[in-house]
């Protein structure tokens, strides 16, 4: 191919105006010159870049060094969407962190290379720095929990359940609510949760309540998982209210354990809150976000032993089980290689 250039380049980008429908990969000198070049991409350039550096490193073609080094250079530029991207792909990594070591790296490796970013915006007030504002502060709070973050939400969060006092529903941001509500769940325990959930059951306000269980579903205490399940399992919640509690639950590998005994407690219970049809995809599919080939089979085990009463439960089961297989083998070639990187980048 040539070029059209009279000296050779010190980084090519295969998809060159972000335009291609085709997703590249390169040697790893290659992602590193991208990596170094990145701040100067037009936006649609960067968003192709970071999609095919997101894929090779899923397929085994790109290594998590350069995965962390592109998502650390696309955090510092100057579109709001690209830096939104780049976030996104990073809070995905959360695939692979299914032990407490490697989530502390990544939470802290993620505060390192986004929180100079969250800093710079204080001052602007265009439309695209709000966006991004927002984007960050939910980042930053619940998925690498900053702790400067969190605890400026915190006062807010309790003031809007009513920790001390009546509830005062005006001292949230709408855009911010369920981030500082999380925050106060994850912070306060029981107290917090408990006047939270007071709050979204008496209430009729579609907004307040997917704010509220968005919270409730992000307790790593199993005490109030149990407690949260059995809530909005009852009738006085709808059963999409439920289905989003559950599988937030069941997501969070800080919550799996607790909820998948509560699942299998209460499985009979469960088919008759899946929306739709008694035994619809929501009382196979919850399995999707499992990553051990142990829980994939104990998940198996009860799918199947309810079949009678699953009709059509085959597919939802196969594509949960084939989602459980890519983790565990996107887990064995990556794990170890994204733990060290991030270790050395801290």
């Amino acid at each position: 191919m040539k070029l059209g250039v009279e000296s050779c380049p010190t980084w090519v980008l295969p998809n060159g105006d972000g335009s291609g429908y085709f997703r590249f990969a390169l040697s790893e000198s290659g992602w590193e010159s991208l990596a170094g070049a990145a701040d100067g991409f037009e936006a649609a350039q960067a968003l192709a870049y970071a999609d095919s550096l997101d894929a090779a490193f899923r397929a085994n073609a790109a290594s998590a060094a350069a995965l962390l080094d592109g998502l650390t250079a696309l955090s510092g530029h100057d579109a709001w969407d690209v830096v939104s991207e780049a976030m996104d792909r990073y809070e995905a990594l959360s695939d692979l962190a299914h032990d407490e070591e490697l989530r502390a790296s990544l939470q802290a490796l993620g505060q390192k290379i986004f929180r100079p970013v969250y800093a710079e915006l204080a001052d602007k007030q265009d439309p695209q720095s709000a966006l991004l504002r927002r984007d960050l502060t939910r980042f930053l709070a619940v998925v690498v929990l900053d702790p400067t973050v969190r605890a400026g939400m915190l006062p807010d969060a309790r003031r809007y359940v009513g920790i001390d006092g009546d509830p005062d529903l005006s001292a949230l941001d709408p855009d911010l609510a369920e981030t500082a509500l999380s925050v106060g769940v994850q912070e306060d325990g029981a107290p917090f949760f408990d006047a939270l959930l007071k709050l979204v059951q008496s209430s009729g306000d579609p907004a307040l309540r997917s704010y509220g269980i968005g919270a409730l579903g992000r307790t790593a205490d199993p005490a109030l998982t149990k407690r949260l399940l059995d809530a909005v399992a009852d009738d006085s919640f709808s059963r999409g209210e439920f289905t989003r509690a559950l599988y937030r639950q069941l997501a969070r590998p800080e919550s799996e354990e607790a909820a998948w005994r509560w699942t299998v407690a209460n499985y009979d219970r469960l088919m008759e809150r899946s929306p739709g049809v008694t035994g619809g995809r929501a009382a196979v599919g919850f399995g999707q976000y499992f990553c051990s080939n142990e829980r994939a089979a104990e998940y198996k085990a009860l799918v199947e032993e309810n079949a009678g009463r699953l009709a059509g439960y085959e597919r939802t089961l196969a594509q949960s089980l084939e989602s459980i297989d890519l983790c565990i083998a996107l887990s064995d070639a990556k794990g170890e290689q994204l733990r060290e990187a991030a270790a050395a980048r801290l």
